[in-house]
């Protein structure tokens, strides 16, 4: 009889368990973001693939963004072009041959279209501050 008793309070208690632990995965953990956009050229002309990549410099979810034919890029933080949250960051730019994504990187015989530096951000010297309420077209001049 004790043992059923400790059986029924063990379930709830399990399921108590895994609703908190789902709780922490929901939407409402997001950050509020605003839109981000801009434009990477090097050298004068536009970067026509790539990623972007905003890396909080404190606390904070890091966003990205794939570089268009034209240059052009839309941070997602959470979904594709969702915005960025505010505040300051770290940005890094990988631009590979054949490729329009981070993911390039680890591609055999590709090679960088941009000097490496800016494929670490403690190196790029790129920085950004994302402000509510503000227009944040961010545009980032490559240079050898």
């Amino acid at each position: 009889m004790q043992f059923r008793s400790i059986q029924m309070l063990m379930v709830p208690a399990i399921l108590a368990s895994l609703s908190l632990g789902l709780a922490g995965c929901t939407p409402s953990n997001e950050m509020a973001t605003v839109p981000v956009t801009g434009k990477v050229t090097y050298k004068g002309q536009p970067l026509p693939s790539g990623s972007v990549i905003f890396i909080a410099s404190g606390a904070g979810p890091t966003a990205d963004a794939n570089i268009g034919p034209d240059g052009e890029y839309s941070l997602g933080t959470y979904s594709e072009s969702d915005g960025v949250p505010p505040g300051e960051y770290n940005v890094m730019v990988v631009a590979m041959t054949g490729e329009d994504s981070i993911d390039a990187e680890a591609a055999t015989g590709s090679t960088s279209l941009i000097p490496s530096r800016y494929s670490d951000p403690s190196k790029s010297g790129l920085t950004a501050s994302v402000k509510a309420g503000e227009d944040n077209e961010i545009n980032f001049d490559l240079a050898e």
